[in-house]
């Protein structure tokens, strides 16, 4: 119930400065929520306009989601991996749009998607994924291999903290504690 009232748009519209001169064009919660009523349209606010693009984010996102799809039926019959191709097709529009002016609803999008906050995209698309990952998963195969699994998860794991905290603890000239060593070879 309060995060419904903390992020309602009547709380936000009562609460948010606005400039002054502003007080009956919109408020500024509405406009942050994109629920402004010049939704789309371009507004005046004293000497510069701008346009309400929220909607312009989901423009490179659609694209790459086509993309995605065309890389996965083109790959059919090869041995080229999906994954390179993905990885291939982002470096290309990455450097297709730090290189050539995109113009302005897609090299706005792409721009917004490079400064995107990382937790955002990790608590978006990680669950996804390992959903996937997991309902693809070969049951029997996992349990044939379970036990080499955890053996590598938990003492696999152990031995190169341990290795790497030795070779921090020896080779650099920093006198570190072994609690740090350790630390840095997690």
């Amino acid at each position: 119930m309060s995060l419904v009232y903390e992020f309602s748009p009547r709380l936000l519209s009562e609460t948010s400065p606005t400039a002054p001169g502003d007080e009956g064009t919109h408020s500024g919660g509405e406009e942050l929520l994109g629920l402004d009523s010049h939704h789309g349209e371009d507004t005046a606010h004293g000497e510069h306009a701008h346009t309400n693009s929220h909607y312009v984010a989901l423009l490179f996102f659609f694209i790459m989601i086509v993309l995605g799809a065309l890389c996965k039926t083109l790959l059919v019959g090869t041995k080229v991996p999906y994954t390179v191709a993905l990885l291939l097709v982002g470096l290309g529009i990455g450097v297709l749009n730090c290189t050539v002016d995109l113009g302005d609803p897609l090299g706005k999008s792409i721009d917004q998607w490079e400064t995107i906050d990382p937790h955002l995209l990790l608590f978006a698309f990680l669950p996804g994924l390992i959903f996937e990952s997991a309902f693809s998963m070969e049951w029997h195969t996992f349990r044939k291999c379970l036990s080499q699994v955890t053996l590598l998860a938990t003492v696999g794991v152990l031995i190169g903290q341990g290795l790497v905290a030795l070779f921090v603890k020896y080779v650099f000239p920093y006198d570190w504690s072994w609690n740090f060593s350790l630390l840095v070879g997690a």
